[in-house]
């Protein structure tokens, strides 16, 4: 599943997706509250990966992963039974680790933690990648193949 308000992103990730899987089938959303809906209403029907923009208006992509979190925490006891991607341009410039305490104090993802009311002291999002944007079908080739034993960044 692939959720990012820019349309021609979702076209180009989708277009690489099918190529590169060709069995897959790839669901597209460029409202996030749409996405998470579906997600939350239809858990059997849930993707092997999700991969998301940080950079969302009506929700943004750490708001949207502490949500999904909360509810797969409330209803299952467990986080998410897929793999998510995040996708932050800011991480284009700075090495960030999500392992690591720094990726949360990093001010932009503070930024984005702030308006969603997640505190960074008690935050621990299922993140499994993060990618820098712009996406080509390199970085699609890479995520595809992840060992997925621990975070990883792909630049």
């Amino acid at each position: 599943m692939l959720v990012d308000e820019d349309t021609v992103s979702l076209k180009l990730m989708a277009y690489y997706i099918k190529g590169y899987v060709k069995s897959s089938r790839v669901t597209t959303y460029s409202d996030a509250s749409d996405s998470l809906n579906m997600l939350k209403s239809s858990p059997e029907n849930h993707p092997d990966i999700l991969i998301l923009s940080l950079y969302m208006t009506e929700i943004n992509g750490l708001s949207f992963i502490h949500q999904l979190n909360e509810y797969y925490q409330k209803t299952y006891g467990s986080r998410p039974p897929y793999r998510i991607v995040l996708l932050a341009g800011l991480l284009e410039n700075e090495q960030i680790d999500t392992e690591h305490q720094t990726f949360y104090e990093h001010p932009d993802i503070i930024h984005f933690l702030e308006p969603a009311g997640i505190s960074k002291q008690d935050i621990v999002l299922p993140i499994d990648a993060c990618v820098s944007k712009p996406v080509n079908k390199e970085k699609l080739d890479i995520i595809l193949n992840l060992d997925w034993s621990r975070t990883r960044i792909v630049y």
